[in-house]
């Protein structure tokens, strides 16, 4: 092997670390809060060929849907993490499917569709619960239980009182 292709190689692979320390470092500037910070370090995803760059890719997406349920891009939200469950089945990785759907979940109720949330969310629950992930399960079982009271609220009627 020549000194130029090692050289290419190593720059290659340092590139690739940066983007994923870059994203890394986004992805906690969101859980603070601090969206506008994360936002251009989450980057645009690219489509390459190579999987191990594709399951990056699938959790560049579902940073990005993260990202715009946060900053109220609910829709936005929803084609990013679509994107991503779409790419983690694709790539068998049902662990960050799961995460996928989990999250797809949110922006689907903060737009008023509870049958969809309600469904990404029953899939996600299933997934977590074949991998025994216990945590995961109680916590969607949560966010379907707070779901489903939301929608009961919203469906009983009023009272309606006689008028004298």
């Amino acid at each position: 092997m020549s000194s130029r292709s090692l050289a290419q190689k190593c720059a290659i692979r340092v590139c690739s670390a940066v983007r994923v320390a870059l994203n890394t470092v986004g992805w906690y500037a969101a859980c603070l809060g601090d969206h506008d910070t994360a936002r251009p370090l989450q980057g645009r995803p690219r489509p390459v060929p190579a999987p191990p760059r594709l399951r990056r890719r699938g959790g560049a997406l579902d940073g990005l849907g993260y990202i715009e349920h946060r900053t109220g891009h609910h829709r936005q939200a929803v084609r990013h993490h679509e994107q991503a469950v779409a790419l983690c089945r694709a790539l068998g990785n049902t662990t960050r499917a799961a995460d996928a759907l989990d999250q797809l979940g949110g922006p689907h109720s903060a737009l008023g569709w509870p049958e969809q949330a309600r469904a990404v969310w029953q899939e996600a629950l299933e997934l977590y619960r074949q991998q025994g992930s216990s945590a995961d399960v109680e916590r969607v079982q949560r966010r379907l239980d707070d779901l489903d009271a939301v929608v009961s609220r919203t469906a009983a009627p009023e009272p309606v009182t006689p008028r004298r």
